[in-house]
């Protein structure tokens, strides 16, 4: 397989493509990830759709149905639909042609669990978090890692206290806009994007481990830099889009990915079963696993595979 990664920038003592998003919603957002090395014909599944589903994405999921907390709307149900753990991915291995993961890493509870999910069901992706400033600056209270990119390679670390500026951040962003016009000024700031093919290279630190030293004013230049000669078209872009309505936002993406076709879709042959990846048995409401004996649920054609409490991987 040809691969797909763009070479990174090389900046001072830093060797990655470092921008940031404070994820305050879909407003901040771009339209979507076209800038992706993604081929036409490859099946491209999205963990965490939640309420903002890519427009590339064939196949989406989401842990959570109805609870909204962890995202900044109603789940969408536009395309094929699994309900399941991260950490406990329901698909055959090497299934995916390229994975999306676009703010869901930092929720994880064990993100090497979600990281070798990933990187066993897909063969290419993409990993979008807030960056460790963005991180401090806003502070979501059930994010559970800070995230950088550091010489190229995704270092993570517990995040193990709250924001000392609680809301103030997200009050400012929403209501004053000379703050908006700065946030959209530094977009690249407030978030780390990584793309990565055949493997994820990545360390997780220790809680009292550094990211960046914000004291040396080389990391400073190289974090703040825009290091892509389309970031002032993009920025505007991201505004534009921003302003929209955003039940329009949805409907302009869905048709979108309607209109773009794709690979055909059979979730019959991508699903295994989450805890072993053993072969499953198909009802017309159930879906079972003869080799663990679990029954997950089919509800409205979406299949329910959650382990139950207690139940661990076997890989």
């Amino acid at each position: 397989m040809p691969t797909r990664v763009r070479r990174p920038v090389e900046f001072p003592r830093l060797a990655a493509v470092i921008s940031c998003q404070a994820n305050l919603g879909a407003a901040s957002s771009q339209p979507d990830h076209e800038q992706l090395n993604i081929e036409r014909g490859d099946l491209v599944l999205e963990v965490g759709s939640g309420h903002n589903p890519k427009t590339r994405a064939d196949v989406l999921c989401d842990k959570y149905i109805e609870d909204n907390t962890q995202r900044g709307g109603t789940l969408i149900l536009d395309r094929p639909l699994i309900v399941a753990d991260g950490e406990a991915l329901p698909f055959r291995g090497k299934s995916f042609d390229y994975v999306i993961c676009s703010h869901v890493l930092e929720h994880a509870d064990d993100a090497v669990r979600f990281l070798s999910e990933v990187e066993r069901v897909g063969r290419a992706g993409y990993i979008e978090t807030p960056s460790e400033v963005a991180e401090r600056l806003y502070g979501w209270d059930y994010h559970r890692w800070y995230v950088n990119v550091m010489h190229g390679q995704l270092v993570l670390r517990p995040k193990t206290e709250r924001s000392p500026f609680g809301q103030l951040f997200h009050r400012l962003a929403a209501r004053d806009r000379d703050f908006a016009r700065f946030h959209e000024r530094y977009h690249h700031l407030m978030l780390v994007q990584y793309e990565w093919s055949d493997r994820i290279d990545y360390r997780v630190d220790l809680p009292a481990g550094q990211g960046h030293d914000l004291s040396d004013s080389g990391v400073i230049d190289a974090i703040t830099s825009e290091n892509r000669p389309d970031q002032r078209l993009m920025r505007v872009t991201r505004v534009v889009w921003g302003r929209l309505p955003a039940r329009l936002r949805a409907r302009l993406k869905a048709g979108r990915a309607r209109a773009r076709g794709g690979p055909r879709v059979d979730l019959r042959e991508l699903l295994v079963c989450p805890r072993c990846c053993g072969a499953l048995e198909w009802q017309s409401a159930t879906v079972s696993c003869p080799a663990d004996g679990l029954e997950f649920q089919v509800d409205r054609g979406v299949p329910i595979m959650l382990l139950p409490d207690g139940v661990d991987l076997v890989r």
